[in-house]
């Protein structure tokens, strides 16, 4: 009898190893697909030098991973990735990357601060720019203020429908039943 519970003690130890490393598999797998691509401009898109791109950047939030599509007609717009100094000074001499097809796709593969202008004509001392502020994760976009906040007081909910609390709940739901199922296993072993 000694045997057998002990045979069944293993084979339940087993399966709740196992059960843990599917939920953390599920869990990695859902925060990776969680990525979106960001419009920018929403439907203006990037052609129109009169719309407030920092107030769009402000309404939105950024993580590792997401996209920046700029919808624009080709000579009538183009897209200058710059440094900081080049974006504060619409200096448009020494661009990082530059882009002019039209249907511009752009990774943010790093946390920090990304900076586009449009290099044609005066449009970038117009206003058509945009600092985009990239977080490694939830938590950081939480605790960061906005550039809009910081700039003019006003607040936005920058977090995304299914982020912050949700997906807190989420990662703690799955951590919680993983580990409620590998006490079950264990204690009935």
């Amino acid at each position: 009898m000694e045997d057998k519970n002990r045979l069944h003690s293993a084979k339940m130890k087993k399966h709740c190893i196992l059960i843990g490393f599917v939920l953390v598999c599920s869990m990695v797998a859902t925060q990776s697909s969680m990525t979106v691509q960001h419009v920018v401009g929403g439907d203006t898109g990037w052609s129109n030098v009169g719309f407030n791109y920092t107030r769009w950047a402000a309404s939105n939030i950024f993580y590792v991973g997401d996209t920046l599509l700029f919808n624009y007609i080709p000579l009538d717009h183009t897209v200058l990735q710059v440094e900081h100094e080049s974006f504060r000074e619409c200096n448009l001499s020494t661009p990082i990357k530059s882009y002019m097809d039209g249907k511009t796709d752009v990774p943010l593969k790093n946390a920090g601060s990304y900076y586009f202008v449009c290099g044609v004509g005066d449009h970038c001392l117009e206003g058509q720019k945009i600092e985009v502020q990239v977080h490694q994760s939830i938590e950081d976009s939480l605790n960061a203020p906005s550039s809009l906040q910081q700039d003019s007081g006003v607040s936005l909910s920058l977090v995304r429908p299914w982020q912050g609390w949700c997906y807190s709940f989420v990662s703690k739901f799955w951590l919680s039943i993983s580990i409620s199922l590998c006490l079950l296993f264990y204690v009935t072993s």
